[in-house]
């Protein structure tokens, strides 16, 4: 059985182009409207050409891209597309961010990205697999090579 397609979808995009394939193919398969938070100096600037508004933030800022979310009145969204490690260690974060990663007994990707997504959800905003809408980009089963692995 298919999943339901939102009418809204929130984007939190990294960089590369999966945030624009998703937001295209998104598009494609019935949402309707397209939102997406962007991180400067991570995201290229094409997303906003695949989405009907961008919301324009500094890495590290949860508080504003929660509240961005929200106002947009999207109640599903996909992270799409990576922040380069590097950044990682030289960001500002704002007072939310921090809390977040003080509750944290072990700070990892999986435990900061579940956190994120708690956050998410503490304000109705269900947070969907990344490869959701992707499908067309993904490859059939089978061999995706010419030569078979041996056992």
């Amino acid at each position: 059985m298919k999943p339901e397609v939102p009418r809204t979808l929130a984007i939190i995009a990294g960089n590369g182009v999966y945030p624009r394939l998703l937001a295209e193919s998104a598009r494609r398969q019935g949402v309707t409207r397209l939102f997406a938070v962007a991180f400067r100096g991570e995201t290229d600037r094409a997303i906003a050409r695949a989405v009907d508004t961008v919301r324009w933030i500094r890495l590290g800022r949860l508080a504003a891209m929660l509240d961005a979310l929200e106002q947009s009145g999207a109640r599903h969204a996909v992270m799409a597309g990576q922040i380069t490690p590097t950044r990682l260690y030289n960001v500002r974060m704002d007072t939310a961010m921090l809390a977040l990663l003080k509750r944290l007994p072990v700070r990892n990707a999986e435990t900061i990205f579940g956190a994120v997504a708690e956050a998410l959800r503490a304000r109705g905003i269900e947070l969907l697999p990344a490869s959701r809408f992707m499908e067309a980009h993904m490859p059939a089963a089978g061999l995706l090579s010419r030569r078979a692995p041996t056992a």
